[in-house]
């Protein structure tokens, strides 16, 4: 993904889902937190290449800041495969950070408990 979005659209990735958290029981779902630069927030070009990876795109309605989701894997024919959520968010997006922040918190518990 950050190869073919390249590296002045890709600041930072994140996997901050349940999947991340060692320990945890998750869902079959992978979700991708990916900082991107202020005037790339809806950018044709960059939505064009996540579709090209197989990403439907979807404007997602955030706290006071819409964003970008990327979503791989469902299918409508019963198929089954791994399920992705890529969040596409600019860096002082409220919800970046308390994402990234309970992930981290999660992290710690279940690495504390499981000693």
């Amino acid at each position: 993904m950050e190869n073919k979005l390249g590296n002045e659209t890709v600041l930072r990735i994140e996997h901050f889902g349940s999947t991340s958290i060692p320990n945890l029981k998750a869902k079959d779902i992978v979700d991708i937190l990916i900082e991107i630069p202020n005037h790339l927030l809806f950018d044709q070009n960059t939505i064009t290449k996540m579709v090209d990876l197989g990403y439907q795109f979807f404007r997602q309605p955030g706290f006071g800041i819409d964003y970008m989701i990327f979503v791989k894997g469902f299918h409508t024919d019963g198929k089954k495969s791994q399920k992705f959520f890529a969040h596409m968010k600019i860096g002082n997006h409220p919800e970046l950070w308390d994402r990234i922040y309970f992930r981290d918190y999660l992290k710690s518990m279940f690495k504390n408990n499981a000693n």
